[in-house]
């Protein structure tokens, strides 16, 4: 499991190349058949993209972090929804290296529009943005959806163009706008997007009636999301796994917690190392969440892109308190102020599986073998299963000849329910 703390990849270009290939305009092709644009677009579009490639560049070449770009995640895959016309696309998007922080969830709807000369996107946004979470996996959840699930916002329309190598979309000048409560102002959006068949490269801008900047990217550039062709089966589960196991967790006195006291339990997604995408914060403390604590892990994952599993090995951290800093600041690990010690074994890695309602882990004591401090050997097995609703952990030890020495012998596992982090409920 070495490679868990592999540094950082070959980025295979510089900040500067990315940024100078955006600012190059391709030129326009004359007019074509805007059911033959459609039906090419649709086939470049379904995929993931992500700009942690860009994320990366900018933390080696150690940039102010104010001019540093956020970390972006976006799933586009056909959908079907009953009354929504045209041709559809699910857009699931997360930011911040953290899954669970899903920040746009919408369908669009892409059909020809002979007047604009353009394809026309069409943005629907969910009266109830949890219904949409993964609908891209399930059929019959979009069934059960309807075009009234859903409202619009008109002049927020996306045209599209074709050019010699891209499209390249546009929101018609003071067409889609709001009112800002932060900025006490109303707010007109500006966006710039173009598509190629290797990436999706994004320019947002708010600005107010006068044309003055409220917000946007032009202090940074745009936003380059490189479509990755290698995710496979494997890392949209890492992606469920990830998201799924964020949250806080509250067991009872007889939760598994030794000496009868309940354990509060909060995993977080942090920022990981460069070179990776996935890297948790797992926290425990005695009695709720300011109380002592009783373990605190780092959480890294295997990332080949040739691997067969899904495989996670935890990290004992060097500094309690340090650790504790990244329920807040999710930066600590990556930047090193937060360290790690070694494993307790390479091979007691958590080989993740995707279940009805969630997923279970196993770390098998055949391989599993820890020195206690006493210089004793010992077999270490663990069990985990996570819904949404709950965490359900078992922990074994056992002799080398296979001796229950501690743990629940009759094999049921420890029920953490998921709680509100604000009310413990």
């Amino acid at each position: 499991m070495a490679r868990l703390r592999s540094a950082a990849l070959g980025l295979g270009f510089s900040l500067g190349l990315m940024l100078a290939a955006c600012e190059s305009t391709p030129q326009n092709l004359p007019a074509q058949d805007l059911n033959q644009s459609l039906d090419e677009m649709l086939s470049w579009f379904p995929g993931v993209y992500d700009n942690y490639q860009q994320i990366d560049a900018e933390r080696a070449a150690d940039l102010d972090p104010t001019l540093r770009h956020r970390h972006l995640n976006h799933t586009f895959y056909p959908v079907s929804i009953p009354g929504i016309p045209g041709r559809q696309l699910y857009a699931q998007q997360y930011q911040h290296h953290d899954p669970a922080d899903l920040y746009r969830q919408r369908i669009y709807s892409f059909e020809p529009d002979p007047a604009e000369g353009a394809i026309r996107l069409t943005i629907y946004t969910p009266n109830d943005p949890e219904q949409l979470t993964d609908i891209h996996l399930s059929p019959e959840r979009q069934a059960a959806l309807s075009v009234d699930d859903f409202v619009l916002k008109p002049g927020c329309e996306v045209f599209w163009t074709r050019f010699q190598d891209a499209f390249e979309g546009y929101l018609k000048p003071k067409a889609c706008s709001y009112y800002s409560t932060r900025f006490e102002t109303q707010v007109f959006l500006e966006e710039t997007l173009t598509l190629r068949r290797d990436a999706l490269i994004l320019n947002d801008r708010g600005v107010d009636g006068d044309g003055n900047l409220i917000f946007g990217v032009d202090d940074k550039g745009p936003t380059i999301n490189l479509k990755q062709t290698s995710f496979s089966q494997l890392d949209v589960e890492l992606q469920d796994i990830t998201r799924l196991l964020s949250g806080d967790y509250f067991s009872d006195a007889e939760g598994g917690a030794r000496e009868g006291r309940p354990i509060y339990m909060r995993v977080r997604n942090i920022t990981p190392p460069i070179g990776t995408r996935h890297a948790m914060y797992a926290e425990m403390r005695h009695d709720g969440p300011d109380g002592d604590f009783y373990r605190q892990l780092i959480y890294l994952f295997d990332e080949d892109p040739d691997r067969t599993e899904n495989r996670m090995q935890a990290y004992r951290v060097a500094d309690k308190e340090l650790a504790a800093m990244l329920i807040d600041d999710r930066s600590g690990f990556a930047t090193g102020k937060v360290e790690t010690t070694a494993p307790l074994s390479e091979e007691c890695y958590t080989v993740w599986s995707r279940i009805e309602g969630g997923f279970t882990s196993w770390i098998d004591p055949d391989r599993c073998v820890i020195t206690g401090r006493r210089g004793d050997q010992r077999r270490i097995e663990s069990r985990t299963e996570i819904t949404s609703g709950a965490i359900g952990q078992l922990e074994r030890g056992y002799s080398l000849e296979r001796e229950l020495l501690f743990g629940n012998a009759t094999g049921e596992l420890y029920i953490w329910p998921r709680v509100n982090p604000n009310t413990k409920d």
